[in-house]
This record gives structure tokens, sequence and C-alpha cells, in this order.
């Protein structure tokens, strides 16, 4: 994974912490949420004031249950569609 900034500086574990970020952002930009969320859970284990990491987690959860609600929704329609199919025929 790459890094935007020269991280030689810090500690293994702020190392650490910065790449459960990257991973974190990595997974969210091609919308595997749920992987995404538990890198971000891991960083704020390790930091647990981080405001960014608990920013990023709070975004990834509701992309997540708005994903959760779509299919729900779509699962409705399909019911309601495959029920008419039946009752017409």
């Amino acid at each position: 994974m790459s890094t935007n900034h020269d991280e030689s500086h810090l500690s293994p574990e702020e190392r650490q912490f910065r790449d459960y970020i990257t991973r974190g952002d990595d997974f969210c930009k091609v919308e595997l949420f749920r992987y995404a969320v538990s890198n971000y859970r891991k960083a704020l284990e390790m930091q647990p004031d981080s405001e960014e990491a608990r920013l990023r987690f709070q975004e990834c959860r509701a992309k997540i249950q708005g994903e959760s609600r779509a299919i729900l929704i779509i699962a409705a329609v399909a019911a309601v569609i495959i029920l008419t199919v039946i009752i017409i025929r």
C-alpha cells in the first residue's frame, strides 16, 4: 500500500495505526465497507481517541447500513413482483 508521506520517523505503533487507516481507506475506495470497518476498528483499538479513525469508522458503518436498507427494499420489491406473477397466473 502506498502512503502519501514519509513515515520513517513514526514509532512502530504509529506506523501500524497509519497502516490500518490506509487499509481502511483502500477498502472503502473499492466499496468493501465491512473490511474497511474492520481496519478502522483496529486503528481505534490502538488509538481510542483518534477522531480520524472514529469518523472514518462511522462513515463506513453508515454506508453498510445504507447497503442493508437497499438490499431489503430490493428484496421486498422482488417479493411483490413474484407474488403478482403467481396471483395473475
